[in-house]
């Protein structure tokens, strides 16, 4: 008789299986740590997608309805002219400069047109009201708002001589086009509703301690709570003016086109700056966001890299991508932004 003896297997010990389970845990670990960036990212790839198609609408939007086509406004501004007149409240400034469109504060509603009808005047000098539910959409939290300009090429219009730097502002302009730069702004991220009301019932149509606005501030700047109590309001776009920065190397002193200084836009007849807007520090705080968007008077779209000092206090906003080049104070004095970092903006021009 053949006797089988099977010897018994081998297991494993206590001290592999922790070594194992060690191992795991640092995968784990590894996961968790990679899976935030992710999540991160197709979030911010979302945003994106989101702001692209928000600003595809609304440039649609813009340019289809004739309430806000700015092919009309030449009727509304005297586009042809070199003057601008006193009384007209929706004057798109000669100078090639930006504007944000008027806005009725309490309730974000945009103002555009006259606000007097002269005898004789154009059918569509008119005051146009777009309302805040033309321009919202809570599928993704956001809203648009305006800012318009001149732009494009034309025979030089007569200066005034001013000069910016040393240097005489002579912009070419264009009486026939118009710019627009829309800028795709998210909800105030405290944004929350009364308990008797819905979100979107409180933003149409809440009044008093119910009524909420998508994006508001008071005097001291931003609030990011949705407030519309005195004094808070609706946040409407920002204008400042730009002090290029002068930097010596060993070639000589030479513009630098990374960093900018804003100064608040005071005497403008056609913009009323808010409170927080004359303030400098509070001006660089708000507009240099790592991340904020400023549109320039040239249209081009400036992104903010964060904020730095010179040696005299100054507070610089460090752009992400250089200026073009030859850029100068004569070429470059203004920027218009939204007080709350935009997820996207839009610059196009109509009428061509």
């Amino acid at each position: 008789m053949i006797t089988s003896i099977t010897q018994p297997r081998r297991g494993f010990s206590l001290i592999e299986v922790l070594f194992a389970v060690l191992v795991l845990s640092i995968a784990m670990l590894g996961l968790a740590a990679v899976f935030p960036q992710v999540m991160a990212q197709q979030a911010a790839a979302k945003r994106d997608i989101d702001a692209l198609l928000v600003s595809e609408q609304s440039r649609v939007q813009i340019t289809s309805d004739p309430r806000m086509n700015p092919a009309f406004w030449s009727f509304w501004a005297g586009l042809g002219q070199n003057t601008e007149a006193s009384n007209d409240d929706s004057v798109i400034p000669t100078d090639g400069s930006w504007r944000p469109a008027d806005l009725h504060p309490p309730t974000g509603a945009l103002l555009l047109g006259q606000q007097v009808i002269a005898a004789g005047a154009n059918p569509y000098d008119l005051l146009v009201i777009v309302p805040l539910a033309d321009r919202i959409r809570f599928d993704t939290s956001t809203v648009w708002d305006i800012a318009y300009r001149r732009a494009g090429p034309r025979p030089m219009l007569p200066t005034t001589g001013a000069t910016v730097g040393g240097e005489v502002v002579n912009i070419p302009l264009d009486a026939n086009r118009v710019q627009l730069a829309v800028f795709q702004r998210p909800f105030d991220s405290r944004l929350t509703k009364p308990a008797n009301l819905t979100l979107r019932q409180a933003i149409l149509g809440g009044t008093g301690a119910d009524q909420r606005v998508p994006v508001s501030e008071d005097n001291d700047g931003p609030r990011d709570d949705g407030s519309a109590s005195s004094p808070a309001r609706y946040s409407g776009l920002a204008l400042a003016g730009v002090q290029m920065v002068i930097r010596t190397t060993t070639g000589g002193a030479a513009y630098d086109l990374r960093r900018i200084i804003l100064t608040a836009e005071t005497g403008n007849p056609l913009w009323t700056a808010p409170s927080w807007a004359s303030i400098p520090t509070t001006l660089a705080s708000i507009a240099g966001k790592r991340g904020q968007l400023l549109v320039d008077n040239n249209g081009n779209v400036l992104k903010v890299d964060g904020i730095e000092n010179d040696a005299n206090g100054n507070r610089m906003i460090v752009l992400s991508s250089p200026l073009p080049p030859g850029t100068t104070p004569a070429s470059l004095y203004q920027v218009v932004f939204s007080p709350q970092r935009p997820v996207g903006v839009s610059v196009f021009t109509v009428n061509p």
